[in-house]
C-alpha cells in the first residue's frame, strides 16, 4: 500500500488516553494555506489525526521535535488510511523534517 506524503507545519502536537473512555487520541495542528473569498480572509487552524500504534511513537518523536526547536516545525508526513468510530479517515502513519539535509551519495 503506498501512503500519501505532504508538506505540514506543525504548529501543536497532543496525545493521551481519555480517561472516561479509555480511547487513545494524538493529532497535530496546522494553519491552513491562505484564503480571500467573501468576507473571509487568512489561515484556519486545521486538525488531522496521527496513529496512535506503538504507545504513540509518531506522536511522541513530533512532540520531541516541536519542543527542540521551541515552535512550529516542517514535515514532511506520510498519510495513510486509519479506522477512527468505526470510519475510515487520513491519519499520520509517519514523518520527517523537511529542512533535513539530504546525505551525500558516493
Amino acid at each position: 500500500m503506498q501512503l500519501n506524503q505532504m508538506l505540514l507545519n506543525v504548529n501543536w502536537v497532543s496525545y493521551g488516553v481519555i480517561e472516561e473512555s479509555g480511547q487513545k487520541y494524538a493529532s497535530v495542528q496546522t494553519l491552513t494555506d491562505f484564503v480571500e473569498h467573501e468576507g473571509r480572509c487568512g489561515c484556519s487552524v486545521g486538525k488531522m489525526d496521527i496513529v496512535t500504534i506503538d504507545n504513540f511513537a509518531v506522536a511522541k518523536r513530533m512532540y520531541g521535535e516541536i519542543q527542540r526547536a521551541k515552535g512550529p516545525v516542517s514535515l514532511i508526513v506520510e498519510v495513510g488510511s486509519a479506522v477512527k468510530k468505526g470510519n475510515v479517515t487520513s491519519a499520520i502513519k509517519d514523518f520527517k523534517l523537511a529542512n533535513q539535509p539530504q546525505a551525500k551519495s558516493a
